[in-house]
């Protein structure tokens, strides 16, 4: 579904950053050439080409107001069918912050928490060190939605996570 979308295109930063912005009118001179750009700090305003006029914008990129990063990933850890160390579970348990015997139970039964991508990825690479069955139910991975983030340079977008 998302292979040919890139929200990024509807973006100030994308549309600057390969000139297909039209220039606006400028209301001091009255000139059609007022121009997007963005400063250094990655931040985005208006100049006029003609006058040199300038205009500071407080804008929200497609990213900023996108709910996808408001949804938690979903880690599903499987009831286990084979016997766990002590160690293996006490390390688990720590990373869980849960006891030991809370643990040795979720281990047994199943157990679903929901938490940031980062964190998800953080407690799957502790579950693979103890062979720990699981899987993760992701919503829409924001890379895929989001392909200009690593050259975008605006310091608010969600997506620096991802640099």
């Amino acid at each position: 579904m998302l292979k040919n979308m890139d929200s990024c295109k509807e973006c100030i930063a994308y549309i600057i950053h390969h000139d297909l912005a039209e220039p606006g009118i400028c209301e001091d001179c009255g000139q059609y050439t007022m121009v997007w750009k963005q400063d250094r700090a990655g931040t985005f305003y208006a100049e006029c080409t003609n006058c040199g006029s300038l205009v500071a914008v407080d804008l929200n990129t497609p990213c900023e107001q996108d709910s996808l990063f408001e949804q938690q990933v979903q880690l599903v850890i499987e009831p286990q069918s084979h016997a766990l160390n002590k160690r293996a579970i006490l390390d688990v348990a720590r990373q869980f912050h849960l006891n030991v015997l809370q643990m040795r139970e979720k281990l047994i039964d199943g157990y679903t928490i929901e938490a940031e991508n980062i964190e998800v990825d953080y407690l799957a690479k502790v579950l693979d060190q103890y062979e720990i069955n699981y899987r993760i139910i992701r919503p829409i991975d924001p890379r895929e939605k989001y392909r200009y983030y690593e050259k975008c340079g605006y310091p608010y977008t969600p997506m620096r996570r991802y640099i």
